[in-house]
């Protein structure tokens, strides 16, 4: 009889588990969705130096972008947002600022064109994530 407790108490104990381990695994998987990928294309004609990608309480370094090239950042904001773009050149800093609103949660592509140090064009492609 005792046997059988054991068993069982086992039985469910394992169970326990496994389902707080699955739980963690789908709560990881679609944190992953509730980003933003930020790619900024330099059309030129001047290399921008020192990228950072700013959000509401996070920032992201891209370093060089040489003209006719692009870098990219899986971005993610703590809160109502948008994306301002700084970077140096000549020892100048500029600040763009990516007039598109997001927040935790959002997922999607936002892509920048940068041009005579200003924002050329932007798409987007963003939404409330449904995970």
């Amino acid at each position: 009889m005792k046997t059988k407790k054991w068993k069982l108490l086992a039985y469910v104990a394992a169970i326990l588990c496994l389902s707080i381990i699955a739980f963690f695994i789908y709560a990881i998987r679609v944190d992953a969705h509730k980003t933003i990928k930020a790619i900024i294309s330099n059309l030129g004609p001047y290399e921008m130096e020192n990228v950072t990608l700013r959000v509401t309480g996070n920032q992201y370094q891209l370093g060089l972008i040489n003209e006719g090239s692009q870098a990219f950042a899986q971005v993610r904001a703590k809160g109502e947002s948008h994306i301002e773009i700084g970077y140096d050149r000549n020892g100048k800093t500029f600040n763009l600022v990516v007039d598109r609103y997001f927040e935790a949660g959002y997922s999607g592509t936002i892509s920048v064109e940068v041009e005579n140090d200003k924002i050329a064009k932007i798409t987007d492609k963003i939404q409330l994530s449904q995970y």
